[in-house]
């Protein structure tokens, strides 16, 4: 993919609307794109290696909103809360407590956990647990590793493991 090219594009949002959009996406990816009626590879997609346009509204607030990806907004917010709770569980009556900053150590941790291990990018990260800090922060991780995190039920067999970790190319 080039990011080196950006094609910033004015669209109708509908023929009947007069207001334009502006879409923010590769050169690469803008070649790609595809008119289809459902909206497949303009609005959604199941590839996850396809990029999806930015749509940013010509004017109004939205318009004024610049695009940021997960880990960017992350990073920002544990710079700029850093010392305040993120993440908070009690556990056999002892609380314990995650700061944002601490919360964002530990996702990027576990993302150079995963680049240690050799996973490769683009690909699933399936994790199995109940909802807990250190559940999000796999999560994050993954994020920040570049991979798709997928949730795998705690009450699943060794047979529902497996499907999963084989059908999400884990």
């Amino acid at each position: 993919m080039n990011h080196d090219v950006l094609c910033i594009i004015n669209l109708m949002q509908k023929e009947s609307d007069y207001k334009s959009s502006t879409i923010m996406m590769t050169k690469d990816g803008y070649q790609n794109l595809v008119d289809t009626k459902d909206g497949k590879n303009l609005y959604w997609s199941t590839d996850v290696n396809f990029e999806l346009p930015i749509k940013i509204p010509a004017t109004g607030r939205g318009s004024l909103v610049k695009p940021q990806t997960l880990p960017q907004f992350f990073r920002r917010i544990a710079d700029k809360r850093g010392q305040f709770p993120g993440l908070k569980v009690q556990r056999k009556n002892k609380e314990y407590v995650w700061t944002w900053r601490d919360y964002f150590n530990d996702s990027f941790a576990f993302a150079k956990a995963l680049h240690f291990l050799g996973v490769t990018e683009r690909k699933a990260v399936n994790i199995m647990g109940f909802n807990s800090p250190e559940w999000a922060i796999a999560f994050f991780g993954s994020v920040f590793h570049n991979n798709v995190a997928s949730g795998v039920y705690i009450t699943n067999g060794p047979k529902a493991c497996l499907y999963q970790a084989q059908n999400s190319e884990a």
